[in-house]
């Protein structure tokens, strides 16, 4: 943080008065809020999430209220408090004071404060608290009167709730004929400290978890939302730390392009990336369903710890902030890396990214690409919004159709591929074989590596070209992943392994060239076979039933089931032919 020296420039140069209260305290800290209301001049003042310079460099976390739907601001809002018929109110804008140093950076520590009593030029005395050239609260003897000073050269007075309305608030102060005159905006302002000096949350930290409360409560918050939002359950923390590995390694190799996820939130109007691959929600999918933090025995999602995360000895249930911390660290070292390069190293992920690369290049290229990681421009270009959202939007759906074979397109497809790099102990058994001279550490890393060689193999094999399928591999997979009416079937997450991702597994002991007589292959082959075989007689036994009913033939269970493991039988020596 650097110093700002105090100078007639640096004074507390604006203020507000109101009302104080508090809420108590937690983690070592304490929020003060002060009741107010806004003119026109202070709505200038008060900055959105996105007109805070740099913003965007914060992590993904933190950028929980950046990205403002403009469309809602000018289509809804703007009309209701424009329409001179209506009664208006809204809740309070929930603001903070956020210092920061001379190059606007953010402060994240959160301050100890100092004491200052002093006497207000109207002549009332306060007992205050202040952070020295930034800001200074103080409250009166007088029942929960408070001011509070800032200095606006120091200190970004923000809103943490509320930017839509402020948006609105700012587009209609900027009409001429704007009501504002005669406008008090209700308002909370915050100010944080700390009340101990010791380790606590970062101040963005505890920022973003008073925005979850407050959305939370009023049940605004999309489920995309409380996973990059919430930082108790060990799932969607890994969540965050894979989507901030993206953010924070932007443009170097073997990072997932950040607008792979949809991370700002799935909702209607949420302006989500154009070239994205998946929502946040089913990430949180992929790592609840695979990756072991759930069973059926454990009927509280989020709440089972995978074997490899044992060691770390954390709670079953919500995560304080110390083990959150140990968490974030352990998976950061080893995982978070490895499940980047596996998924870059993927021919079909690489291919799709380079060629929006490809096609567009110099301003419009860097204009696309901070439009779609981050939403709303900082600066926006007219002419390049419109290009934007005619020409990208139709180059994009063409680079998709082209770049990625048709099933991997579908969650099913995808969801087989993360499947596989989820058995880490299964498949370290199959590379133990192959290479029994290099089995003494089998990390995130060198799996994630041998994982995606194979699985480019089976892709490149067309085994997801679903349109294109020869007729040997459809037969496989008609009665899997195709019910007889080709629907797609056994796609949900707690199916797949019993189903898509266990031919997976049998397909990656193929293209590996390992020797299938081994004893440790064969059981592997062995146990999934007859997996498979009780996943092909669940759709066959409704097929032949509906066969029977159809015929006119009497229910006959016996038929049924001996017709049924006939037809299994069949699907099975048809699979080993391929494997």
């Amino acid at each position: 943080m650097t110093k700002i020296k105090i100078t007639p420039k640096t004074i507390l140069n604006r203020f507000k008065y109101g009302v104080w209260g508090t809420l108590g305290n937690g983690s070592s800290c304490e929020v003060h809020f002060l009741q107010t209301i806004l003119t026109g001049d202070d709505i200038d003042n008060v900055k959105k999430i996105s007109e805070i310079p740099e913003s965007q460099k914060w992590k993904i976390k933190d950028l929980f209220q950046r990205n403002v739907n403009n469309k809602r601001v000018s289509d809804e809002i703007v009309p209701y408090l424009s329409d001179g018929k209506k009664i208006k109110f809204f809740n309070p804008l929930t603001l903070i004071v956020l210092p920061h140093d001379l190059k606007h950076k953010i402060d994240k520590e959160v301050p100890f404060l100092e004491t200052e009593d002093f006497l207000d030029d109207i002549g009332i005395s306060f007992n205050g608290l202040k952070k020295d050239g930034f800001y200074r609260f103080g409250k009166s003897s007088e029942p929960f009167f408070a001011k509070l000073e800032w200095n606006s050269n120091s200190c970004h007075m923000v809103a943490i709730d509320g930017q839509h309305r402020l948006s609105a608030l700012k587009e209609i102060k900027n009409d001429p004929n704007n009501p504002f005159e005669d406008w008090k905006i209700p308002a909370v302002i915050l100010i944080i400290h700390k009340i101990e000096k010791q380790a606590t949350p970062d101040l963005l930290e505890i920022v973003r978890g008073l925005f979850v409360d407050i959305n939370e409560k009023s049940e605004r918050l999309s489920k995309s939302r409380k996973i990059i939002l919430n930082d108790s359950l060990p799932a969607d923390v890994l969540c965050q730390e894979i989507i901030e590995f993206s953010h924070a390694n932007t443009g170097k190799p073997e990072t997932i392009p950040l607008n792979f996820f949809d991370w700002r939130g799935d909702s209607e109007g949420s302006q989500q990336p154009l070239s994205k691959i998946i929502t946040v929600e089913e990430l949180n999918n992929w790592i609840i369903g695979f990756f072991g933090f759930s069973s059926e025995k454990d009927k509280v999602k989020n709440f089972k710890l995978p074997n490899w995360l044992l060691t770390l000895g954390l709670p079953k249930g919500d995560m304080d902030y110390q083990n959150n911390k140990k968490f974030r660290n352990f998976v950061s070292k080893d995982f978070i890396p490895a499940f980047h390069n596996y998924i870059t190293s993927l021919t079909f992920i690489d291919n799709y990214f380079k060629s929006i690369e490809n096609k567009f290049k110099g301003n419009e290229l860097k204009y696309f690409l901070e439009r779609e990681r981050y939403g709303n421009p900082q600066k926006p270009d007219f002419d390049l919004e419109k290009l934007y959202e005619s020409n990208f939007k139709k180059e994009i759906v063409s680079i998709y159709q082209t770049s990625i074979p048709e099933l991997l397109t579908k969650d099913i497809g995808l969801r087989s591929i993360i499947f596989c790099f989820s058995q880490k102990d299964l498949i370290e058994k199959i590379y133990n074989v192959l290479y029994p001279k290099n089995n003494n550490n089998y990390s995130w890393t060198i799996h994630s590596q041998f994982c995606s060689k194979i699985i480019n193999l089976i892709v490149k094999d067309k085994w997801f070209e679903e349109k294109k399928l020869s007729a040997d591999k459809r037969k496989v997979y008609i009665n899997l992943i195709f019910s007889s009416n080709t629907n797609i079937i056994n796609y949900r997450t707690d199916l797949i392994e019993n189903s898509i991702g266990g031919l997976m597994i049998l397909l990656f002991i193929k293209y590996s060239n390992v020797n299938k007589s081994n004893q440790i292959i064969e059981k592997i082959t062995e146990n999934i076979l007859d997996v498979l075989s009780d996943t092909y007689k669940k759709d066959i036994k409704k097929q032949v039933k509906a066969d029977l009913i159809a015929s006119g033939s009497p229910i006959d269970n016996v038929y049924i089931d001996s017709e049924t493991d006939k037809l299994a039988k069949q699907k099975i020596r048809a699979l080993n032919q391929l494997i």
